[in-house]
């Protein structure tokens, strides 16, 4: 897929100074559909400083540095441009080539791409960007079919991340073309109440698209005895498994609640704080297909404290 109708472009501007010639770089960042692009980041990048990384798959190539989390490119001084809501920009460069970026904050929803490089002479250019993705939105759906009004959206592509806030109950994305894993993520508040985590994997995204997230799935109760059949109040059961999670906090009563989409989970029950003696216990491959009440006791010789 091509990122960007741009080619490379090589421009001749009075120069005062052989080191600091200053080159007048102005245009716009417009959407697929030709709508400009406002509160984006271009960004101009020296290859000559960089440290070059093994060559990424296409779609949606490798961003520098401060673009994406994890190891990337490392570039020195990199220039910022930041378009207004006409999406133009406008930022003068030394003479010399760079590669070109669009992006945002990582938390902006919006994942960088790269479009051809830029070669400036002297004499000053205009650059009309195009960024080359599209939309993805969506809810997050909760327990009985309700709307989360807050968590946010997580995106890994082959080689890029971008990451969305749940605002008024929906989040959106704009991304390149790819597959993609999606995190769906509950708030504090929620998750406390045994919502899950939940990851989507191979979602293919090639046009505009609508997508509810589910973090919902089997209800699991049950209550959390100590020596003697004691309840255990302010202990933590949780349970983990390849593409979701969920944590429940016992009550007064030690009862507990969790929802967990139909897999096989490793259940970690810990007793709570000030209970070093009943230690923390732990469950594997205990398979959830079907809501069903797991009581555990902790009565029996402890696991060590992890």
């Amino acid at each position: 897929m091509v990122l960007a109708l741009l080619a490379p472009i090589a421009v001749s501007c009075t120069k005062t100074n052989d080191e600091f010639i200053l080159v007048p770089v102005d245009g716009v960042v417009r959407l697929r559909d030709g709508g400009p692009l406002g509160g984006i980041r271009v960004g101009f990048f020296a290859p000559g400083s960089r440290i070059v990384p093994l060559a990424p798959p296409p779609h949606s190539p490798l961003a520098p540095e401060g673009w994406r989390a994890g190891q990337g490119q490392i570039f020195e001084n990199p220039i910022y441009a930041t378009t207004d809501m006409q999406g133009h920009f406008r930022v003068a460069l030394r003479q010399g080539r760079y590669e070109v970026w669009i992006g945002a904050a990582s938390d902006s929803g919006i994942m960088s791409q790269s479009v051809p490089d830029l070669t400036l002479i002297s004499s000053p250019v205009t650059l009309d960007l195009r960024y080359a993705g599209y939309r993805l939105s969506g809810r997050l759906i909760g327990p009985g079919g309700a709307a989360l009004t807050n968590g946010s959206v997580f995106v890994l592509s082959r080689t890029n991340t971008a990451r969305a806030s749940v605002v008024a109950g929906s989040y959106s994305l704009l991304l390149p073309a790819d597959t993609l894993a999606i995190w769906a993520n509950p708030e504090t508040v929620d998750s406390d109440r045994g919502i899950p985590r939940v990851k989507r994997e191979a979602v293919i995204l090639s046009s505009d698209s609508t997508l509810d997230l589910s973090v919902d799935g089997f209800v699991v109760t049950g209550t959390v005895t100590g020596p003697g059949g004691v309840p255990l109040d302010g202990g933590l059961v949780s349970a983990t498994a390849a593409t979701a999670s969920a944590y429940s906090r016992t009550a007064a009563d030690g009862t507990y609640r969790v929802y967990l989409p139909g897999m096989e989970y490793f259940f970690r029950v810990d007793p709570g704080p000030g209970r070093d003696s009943i230690g923390i216990r732990q469950y594997p491959n205990v398979l959830i297909d079907s809501d069903r009440t797991l009581d555990f006791d902790l009565s029996g010789a402890p696991t060590a404290r992890r």
